[in-house]
């Protein structure tokens, strides 16, 4: 009977197909239907089998309560020897997360807490030599990530804010990681060990603010001309040397827009168009350089690229104090630069090269490239919905109106 019902299961399988089968298999039918037999005892002859040794009870083990984790300060790799100078300061309103160190431009470091951990990766940029950092922080779940910035100091105390670009970011349920360049625009030669030092700051959220403020300060304080700091919509105020030893004043300047060239060693880049001339004079446009090419000649050279002998060139001293107050105090943003002041001394655009031509054309009351191409090609489709228009209408003349004459009246 066992047979006959293993046959019967089989041929009800291959009906209903492989589907039908395993599932009717796999629902247990089957095995009701076939009934396995009991397995035989074994016999109760002679064995060698030891009888198994009763287990020990284990002792109960009680719960106990877990401490709390102990504040502990975490560890550090790869840090150079700390500076132990009072006048390595952060910038204002700022602190540090940690304090200035020898700069080891070779070697990563690392440093964590509690709360987080950092990764510091030094690189130098294949063209131009730049020491550059990433900066990795690693926060743990429930804790909320800081805004860092690296500052360089060199051996006379000059502070380097870095620019900080953020790069990524990414987030789990341990936590978070992001990641951040950090660059310099220029920086002096620095022979590390001991006449560099770098530090990690944490950046409060009004620290721009405060840091431009106590630039212009110690510039007044010092006597350091620079420029203004770029508000858009307000008049632009200056008065600076240029290099050839006149006068580059803003009032002299009213009923011509001015065009303000801020330049540097880095990067090199394209300056202006070279047309620039050609489409603007210089009865309508002004062109002033401010560089902070390492030398003054350099500094001419470059605007060399304007076109524009005539062009008043303004050279920032190369001293590191000297730089930080104007990099900081007029808020200098990476180089090259591009700031437009309309006929009334206005500050009207802070553009790239690639928009130069346009902003200038705006700030003159000119139709811009682009204003143009937009008017060309909105004329050329009006030029072509006509000629369609004109070549459907000979092709499909209309019916002629009858006069009035002809046309039969009632009564």
């Amino acid at each position: 009977m066992t047979i006959w019902r293993a046959v019967l299961v089989a041929c009800v399988t291959a009906m209903v197909g492989f589907v039908g089968g395993v599932w009717f298999i796999g629902s247990g039918l089957g095995f009701q239907m076939i009934k396995i037999p009991p397995v035989p005892a074994a016999s109760a002859g002679p064995t060698n089998a030891q009888p198994r040794p009763k287990a020990k009870s284990r002792p109960k083990v009680e719960a106990v309560g877990v401490p709390e984790a102990v504040n502990i300060s975490g560890g550090s790799g790869g840090l150079g020897r700390l500076a132990e100078r009072g006048d390595l300061l952060p910038s204002p309103g700022c602190g540090w997360e940690i304090e200035p160190r020898e700069l080891m431009p070779d070697q990563e470091w690392s440093k964590s807490n509690r709360e987080r951990l950092l990764i510091g990766v030094p690189s130098f940029e294949p063209k131009t030599g730049r020491l550059r950092y990433s900066l990795i922080q690693s926060t743990q779940s429930g804790q909320s990530a800081v805004a860092l910035r690296l500052v360089l100091f060199d051996a006379a105390g000059n502070r380097f804010t870095a620019r900080v670009s953020p790069t990524g970011k990414s987030s789990g349920t341990g936590g978070s990681v992001e990641y951040t360049h950090h660059n310099w625009d220029d920086l002096p030669a620095m022979d590390p060990p001991g006449s560099a030092f770098v530090g990690v700051e944490r950046v409060v959220p009004d620290s721009d603010r405060l840091t431009a403020e106590a630039a212009r300060a110690e510039a007044r304080r010092k006597g350091v001309e620079t420029l203004p700091p770029p508000r858009l919509g307000e008049p632009f105020v200056f008065d600076l040397p240029a290099v050839d030893g006149r006068r580059v004043r803003s009032q002299d300047l009213k009923g011509k827009a001015v065009l303000i060239v801020l330049s540097g060693p880095f990067p090199r880049g394209p300056i202006a168009p070279g047309q620039l001339r050609k489409d603007f004079s210089a009865d309508a446009l002004v062109v002033v350089g401010v560089s902070f090419d390492a030398e003054a000649a350099e500094a001419v050279k470059d605007l060399a690229l304007l076109n524009d002998k005539a062009a008043p060139v303004v050279h920032v001293p190369n001293d590191p104090a000297i730089r930080r107050m104007w990099r900081e105090g007029a808020e200098i943003p990476p180089l090259p630069a591009y700031w437009i002041i309309d006929r009334d001394g206005i500050l009207r655009f802070q553009t790239h090269w690639f928009d130069l031509s346009d902003r200038l054309a705006t700030a003159l009351g000119r139709p811009t490239q682009r204003g143009r191409f937009e008017a060309l090609v909105k004329d050329n489709k009006a030029r072509s919905d006509a000629q369609r228009k004109a070549k459907g209408n000979a092709a499909n003349p209309p019916n002629p109106t009858p006069p009035a004459h002809a046309v039969p009246t009632k009564g």
